[in-house]
């Protein structure tokens, strides 16, 4: 969050079913410093459905 760098990774595919919760696991660069982030997520599931985007400040 303080230098506005974008720090991409890998898109993470999961199964969706009605009314169901998940915990997704991801695995981050190494290369982090301590400090706040910013954690996007977007979830796309389909033309047919509008997309979702979450956020999480994180402090590392």
């Amino acid at each position: 969050m303080e230098t506005g760098e974008e720090i991409p990774i890998e898109a993470t595919a999961i199964a969706m079913l009605p009314h169901s919760e998940q915990w997704v696991q991801i695995e981050l660069p190494e290369k982090l410093t301590a400090g706040k982030y910013l954690a996007v997520a977007i979830l796309d599931a389909g033309s047919q459905y509008d997309l979702k985007i979450a956020e999480k400040e994180i402090t590392y």
